[in-house]
């Protein structure tokens, strides 16, 4: 059986993350860690879900650590292309909540998007989670 798939996730600021993570630990997917910048009005029910879930002190520690091989965001629109694009720049596979980008500019960039990460899928663009559940 391989590794399960390690997770971080950056940014919060979306109920929309409460079905990424929960949808992703339901195939196996282990959550390692998390970070967001503030206190955004889903941090309590964030943390009545996941209350094992090490909170980081900075996303640098989520994206430099080797073992985490994908990263969630649902961070304030404007901020998801860029941390995708940081993200794939350190070697992770990326699920962004919608919108993924928010201008042509932000496409632009998101588009020319660094070598192929390691298991090569390069981003994953989530639709409406709350679509998927029961």
């Amino acid at each position: 059986m391989p590794d399960p798939i390690r997770m971080g996730v950056i940014g919060i600021d979306h109920r929309h993350v409460y079905t990424m993570i929960t949808g992703m630990k339901a195939e196996g997917a282990e959550l390692a860690g998390w970070w967001t910048d503030g206190t955004p009005t889903t941090l309590e029910g964030f943390l009545k879900r996941f209350p094992d879930a090490p909170r980081m002190d900075t996303p640098e520690h989520i994206l430099d650590d080797g073992t985490i091989d994908l990263i969630l965001t649902a961070a304030i629109p404007s901020d998801r292309t860029e941390i995708a694009i940081r993200a794939m720049r350190c070697g992770k596979d990326v699920m962004v909540d919608k919108p993924g980008c928010l201008s042509l500019q932000q496409s632009s960039n998101g588009s020319r998007r660094p070598s192929p990460t390691p298991a090569g899928s390069g981003p994953l663009i989530s639709r409406n989670g709350s679509r998927c559940q029961p």
